[in-house]
């Protein structure tokens, strides 16, 4: 009850010279040591009494828990927490530190059941509502995430990280139309933070509002100059647009930060095609797939080039290797029913029948209630 940690210390010590093993004495003396500063000292006592004496002293798992946790040593914190939690598994406080320590050592799981604890005792508690929405989407359960989120902020309106993540949320299921409104409320209550008007630019893209896509994704540009994803949309909304010089120019712009960059020289060469500058096209292209050959789109697009440039064969075969890694790309899938149906074509004109209902059967396929691809065949 002393105010002067020095004489508390002083009397401590004196009582542990006469009793070095109590481990009352030992508990008390760490604590003490940790508010004077001396934390070595005082962490080591207190480790200690919970390796000799976990029993007398359950409440230094809490203490070490908390000096780690104030530490920003969530390794650390974990199994004090987690011990102390496993003594007192009501102490819902507690149950929430753990929940944040496992969330903050990737162990999402681990967050979402304490979390989930919390929330059975406290069902209306935003924290608790806000932190099992943020793992809902660390764990790719975006439909859950909405749901949570969407009632954290009936009660705390603009709780920011609900906002960002519930607008995240929408956009992953791809329901860009109902992120943006979220992500419109986040930015006006976070003007500064870059991913807000990144993702809110890209969502009003998906939505076809242009002109506030480019306005918030050069917000974007101004606060993180050394980014070049916002540049780069802003030059495929110009490009959507069949609006190719002033697409070039924001990809030249993007390519000047990162020239490595092979979405940017994609870009370029989709600005290429859209000119009529076949080889350029192709070549760029084949750049972008040498940068990056494990993304499936930038193999869709040298498909494009190479079907412009006349090489059909070339074309199937950037095609193919696309499809092979993301099958379900819409886009990609699109690209692969009108290539088929170009390669029925050339093969029916070339008489080779059974090549062309081969591959209008591919075709159908990938886009099977088509109409125009079941007439052709």
């Amino acid at each position: 009850r002393l105010e002067d940690h020095a004489a508390v210390l002083e009397l401590l010590a004196d009582g542990l010279a006469r009793r070095p093993k109590n481990p009352d004495l030992m508990f008390w003396r760490g604590q003490h040591l940790l508010r004077a500063g001396r934390v070595a000292e005082g962490v080591g006592l207190l480790e200690q009494v919970a390796a000799r004496h976990p029993d007398a002293w359950p409440e230094v798992f809490l203490a070490l828990g908390n000096h780690y946790y104030r530490a920003q040593d969530f390794r650390a914190a974990e199994p004090s927490f987690a011990e102390y939690v496993r003594r007192n598994p009501d102490a819902v406080e507690v149950r929430a530190k753990l929940g944040n320590t496992y969330f903050r050592l990737k162990k999402y799981a681990q967050a979402l059941a304490e979390f989930e604890a919390v929330r059975r005792r406290k069902p209306d508690d935003v924290r608790v509502l806000v932190n099992i929405g943020n793992v809902q989407v660390q764990l790719g359960r975006y439909a859950d995430a909405v749901t949570t989120l969407e009632r954290a902020l009936t009660l705390a309106p603009k709780r920011q990280s609900a906002l960002f993540n519930l607008a995240h949320s929408h956009f992953k299921l791809g329901q860009h139309a109902q992120a943006v409104p979220y992500y419109d409320r986040f930015r006006a209550h976070a003007p500064k933070d870059f991913n807000g008007h990144y993702f809110g630019g890209s969502a009003l893209m998906e939505v076809g509002e242009d002109a506030r896509a480019i306005a918030a994704l050069e917000q974007a540009a101004a606060l993180r100059p050394d980014q070049v994803h916002p540049v780069y949309k802003i030059g495929l909304i110009h490009l959507r647009a069949g609006q190719a010089a002033q697409a070039k120019a924001r990809f030249e712009a993007a390519l000047a930060v990162q020239p490595e960059n092979p979405w940017v020289v994609s870009g370029l060469g989709s600005v290429a095609r859209q000119q009529g500058q076949a080889a350029q096209a192709l070549a760029l292209h084949e750049r972008a797939v040498r940068l990056a050959p494990e993304k499936a789109r930038l193999h869709g697009n040298l498909a494009l080039s190479a079907w412009r440039a006349g090489d059909l064969a070339r074309a199937l075969t950037a095609l193919e290797k696309g499809l092979g890694m993301d099958p379900k790309d819409a886009w990609l899938v699109q690209v692969g029913a009108s290539l088929y149906a170009a390669q029925a074509k050339a093969q029916a004109a070339a008489g080779d029948l059974d090549g062309a209902l081969a591959a209008a059967d591919r075709a159908l396929t990938l886009r099977p209630t088509d109409v125009t691809l079941r007439a052709n065949r």
